[in-house]
Parts: structure tokens; C-alpha cells; sequence
């Protein structure tokens, strides 16, 4: 059916997609991406990347707060680390949640069971289903 054969084209490279994204979550990948930044910061002479600001609190509040709670500087690099592998989380999680749906292993029975209750089919659908390698004469 058509379902089951873009199925099949589809998973691969759904596998093959997750595989690298999680390749790319190391801290060797991640240094590869950095040192790749700093080139074209380079090569384009922009500033390098900086934390952003920190909010300065009113007395009052500062006053309130634990002292141990104060903002910790911590350096660029890490900052930015902690950003790379939640988006890269995220982008797994997204691929995973859009193929791993229980309505997608209903298509193909659904499928067949219109290509079989239709009895009769006309020129163009036969063509179009036939396109695709399916015997229809095998599922009526």
C-alpha cells in the first residue's frame, strides 16, 4: 500500500537522522561547533559571544535574598553548552513524538480497506496506486 511503502522509505532516515543529532551530543561535537564560531566571528570580525547582562536587583530585594543565590559567573562557553543540548534535546524529542504515533500504524489498514471496498476503481487511481508497485488485482 502506499502508507506502508512511504513507511518504509520514511523510518530509515528517521533512524538515520536521530543517530547523527545524537552524535552531536558530545562535548567533542560541541567543541567542533564552537571552534567553528569563533572562525567566522573571526573571518567576519564581529564581537565574540558574550553572557547576557545581569539584572541588577533593587536594595530591597537584595537584602531579601539568600546570598548564596547571587548570580554565579559562569564562563561563555558554558552558558552557551547548556543552550546547545536543550535544543538539540528538543529537536530528538519533536522527531520522535511526529513519527512514533499510534494513528500512523492505522493508515495502512485503512488503506487497503478502501482499496478493497471500492470494488472498481477508474483509470487515474489505478495508475497512481500502480505507480507505487501495488498489485491491485492481488487485494480485490
Amino acid at each position: 500500500m502506499v502508507f506502508s511503502l512511504t513507511e518504509n522509505l520514511i523510518k530509515p532516515r528517521q533512524l538515520l537522522v536521530l543517530r547523527k543529532l545524537s552524535i552531536k551530543k558530545s562535548d567533542i561535537a560541541l567543541d567542533g561547533v564552537w571552534d567553528g564560531i569563533e572562525q567566522k566571528i573571526k573571518e567576519m570580525d564581529l564581537s565574540k559571544p558574550t553572557l547576557p547582562r545581569i539584572r541588577i536587583l533593587s536594595k530591597r530585594l537584595e537584602q531579601a535574598q539568600n546570598p548564596s543565590a547571587v548570580h554565579k559567573i559562569k564562563p561563555v562557553k558554558q552558558y552557551y553548552r547548556k543552550m546547545y543540548y536543550e535544543f538539540l534535546d528538543n529537536i530528538i524529542n519533536e522527531i520522535e513524538d511526529r513519527f512514533e504515533q499510534s494513528g500512523f500504524e492505522k493508515y495502512p489498514h485503512l488503506e487497503k480497506s478502501l482499496l478493497l471496498a471500492s470494488g472498481s476503481l477508474d483509470e487515474s487511481t489505478f495508475t497512481t496506486i500502480s505507480a507505487f508497485g501495488i498489485d491491485v488485482a492481488k487485494h480485490k
